[in-house]
């Protein structure tokens, strides 16, 4: 081995490298063989939590890790890395553990719920005949206060106690081809008169009996029971009935699971449809405007105001005045209430015969309206109802006086305020002509004025007031030439002719003639509009407008009396109810002096 070829220094292993810092003592590339500690207690070189990791591991304390310490502590930070991999690795699983059982516990519960609670009718076999309820497996169901779904088509044959359970309902839309679903916010039924007993009636549905849904997204549904078709009233669409119901506490028990199935099976005929399985299907090939599935209709007309069965009276009248005057109220209330599918109606056919009675040319309720004058066409019906009582009456109430109280009546049973009644009127035999006083409502506020305010001296504020009796019935086409109701719950009376007005949209349109004069009204959401008059009520249609209400319309709020009281209203029901009842007590007034209590306190018998 030469001088220039010296040996390479070997390599101490690694458990004896000098882990020591060496300082540099000569020149460049230097080594000094003393190793000098570099201290790691001298700051700022390593943090709070950093200085007391390394202390942790300098066993003999001498600030100074040796090589035994430093390899100590690399053992431990890979064991610590490997129990947090540990644990993170257990959490993952535990977490898709819970979550796989929390889904199938949700699915297993969701699965119970629509097997068990989803009812539906069925047939014994060979016979065609509707036997039980059953539910998804095929058991007979008997529910007392359950939470539960039903088909849409078992609506018409639910009880009124049960119709209010209703929470929500789903149906498909054929015209948007799409599921959809809304909470119910009220539901009216419509149905023949059956005198006969549940357990014996078999009445022929056919379009007899109906259902009328109205939802928080406001729209309305109406469900047919004869013929099974769904209506949506705000597009003027018919389509075949597919969906159901949710019912919170559906009052269903052992006994009235029997009479509903005899319902629907005397009403149908055949097995319900389960659910909403299968609704995409009726609708296939018939899009917007298209045939079965969802067919685009002219608005209908409302049938013309049946004629309901007079209701005996409840007793003999007879007896004292007072004792008349109350069996005759609760005469008047049992003409109402025993024709529940008219009661609206009745309602508004009683407080517009009063109303009528009092405005015509004479200017005072007289027992007399010109049945031959257009204004008055349909309140021969009131009339010929009343006629009983009048005649029982007679000698404590004149004619007059019974037609008012008929309307008082009306009134109270709807809700609204509670009403004086006062007697002593003077009936005529005649008043041919008085008919062309009443107000022509294809004019505007001007002509009300003129009718009501100059003629009559009422204000505007009053008058407004009397305008919103329109909350109770409806107009009828073959009687007026209108078609609809003002409000959607037209057997309450509330402010809401009122609130209507005003925040709903409406929009005109030209009718048909009727006996050769035009007829136009304002037409809202579903089978609900307003005349020229009421619009006038709230907004200035004099520039030739087509839209009012709700905010988006082309006709500007009006100026005058009218249009403030009408915003008061619609503020405040119980303000309403002051303002009418001053009203409604000057306009069954007038014309007549002396006009005594009828009752003690001056009130309506209720």
């Amino acid at each position: 081995m030469t001088d220039t070829q010296q040996a390479a220094p070997s390599q101490p292993p690694l458990e004896q490298l000098d882990l020591q810092a060496p300082p540099h003592s000569g020149g460049p590339g230097a080594v000094d063989d003393a190793a000098v500690p570099v201290s790691f207690r001298k700051p700022p070189r390593f943090s709070a939590a950093e200085a007391k990791v390394l202390a942790d591991l300098d066993e003999n304390g001498d600030g100074v890790l040796s090589q035994a310490e430093m390899m100590r502590g690399v053992k431990l930070q890979a064991a610590t890395q490997q129990q947090v991999r540990t644990l993170r690795r257990q959490l993952i699983i535990l977490s898709i553990t819970a979550l796989l059982g929390m889904a199938v516990i949700f699915g297993l519960s969701y699965a119970a719920v629509i097997t068990s609670k989803t009812l539906f009718l069925t047939h014994e076999s060979g016979t065609g005949v509707s036997k039980a309820l059953i539910d998804g497996s095929g058991n007979i169901v008997e529910v007392g206060h359950a939470q539960v779904s039903v088909p849409l088509d078992l609506a018409p044959f639910l009880t009124n106690d049960q119709l209010h359970d209703i929470e929500e309902v789903g149906y498909y839309d054929c015209e948007e081809s799409e599921q959809v679903w809304s909470k119910v916010i009220s539901v009216r039924k419509y149905e023949p008169v059956v005198n006969a007993s549940e357990e014996s009636f078999a009445p022929t549905w056919g379009d007899e009996i109906s259902v009328q849904l109205l939802l928080a997204s406001g729209r309305s549904l109406i469900v047919q029971g004869g013929n099974l078709t769904l209506h949506l009233p705000e597009e003027d669409i018919e389509q075949e009935l597919c969906g159901e119901l949710k019912c919170a506490y559906l009052h269903l028990n052992a006994d009235e699971v029997a009479a509903l199935e005899q319902r629907a099976g005397l009403g149908i005929g055949r097995r319900l449809q389960r659910g909403n399985r299968g609704c995409r299907g009726r609708c296939q090939g018939r899009g917007r405007g298209g045939t079965a599935g969802g067919r685009r209709r002219r608005r209908r007309a409302a049938p013309a105001l049946p004629a309901p069965t007079p209701a005996p009276l409840p007793v003999p009248i007879g007896g004292t005045p007072e004792q008349i005057v109350a069996q005759a109220a609760q005469a008047v209330l049992a003409l109402i209430q025993n024709n529940r599918r008219t009661q609206a109606d009745l309602m508004g056919l009683f407080v517009r015969l009063a109303f009528h009675d009092a405005g015509g040319l004479t200017g005072g309720a007289n027992g007399c309206v010109d049945l031959t004058h257009s204004s008055n066409l349909g309140l021969q019906q009131a009339v010929d109802l009343l006629a009983p009582i009048v005649t029982a009456a007679t000698g404590v109430l004149s004619q007059a006086d019974v037609w008012v109280l008929a309307s008082n009546v009306a009134i109270q049973a709807a809700g609204g305020p509670s009403l004086e009644l006062r007697k002593g009127r003077i009936d005529v035999a005649s008043c041919v002509g008085a008919g062309a006083a009443h107000p022509d409502a294809e004019q505007g506020h001007a002509h009300i004025t003129q009718v009501f305010v100059n003629r009559l001296g009422f204000s505007t504020r009053e008058i407004a007031a009397l305008m919103g009796a329109h909350v109770l019935g409806r107009a009828v086409r073959e009687i007026s030439g209108y078609n609809g109701r003002w409000v959607t719950q037209n057997d309450r009376f509330t402010n809401s002719f009122y609130t209507d007005l005003i925040d709903r949209p409406w929009s005109r349109q030209q009718q048909q003639n009727f006996q050769g004069q035009a007829r136009v009204q304002w037409n809202g959401r579903g089978d609900t509009m307003m005349l020229n008059t009421d619009i006038e009520m709230a907004f200035d249609t004099s520039g030739g407008c087509n839209r009012a209400g709700g905010g988006r319309g082309d006709c500007p709020r009006a100026t005058h009396g009218f249009s403030t009281a009408a915003t008061e209203f619609s503020e405040s029901q119980s303000t309403f109810f002051t303002a009418f009842t001053l009203a409604y007590a000057k306009l069954t007034s007038l014309g007549s002096s002396g006009l005594v209590c009828a009752m003690p306190d001056c009130s309506t018998p209720s």
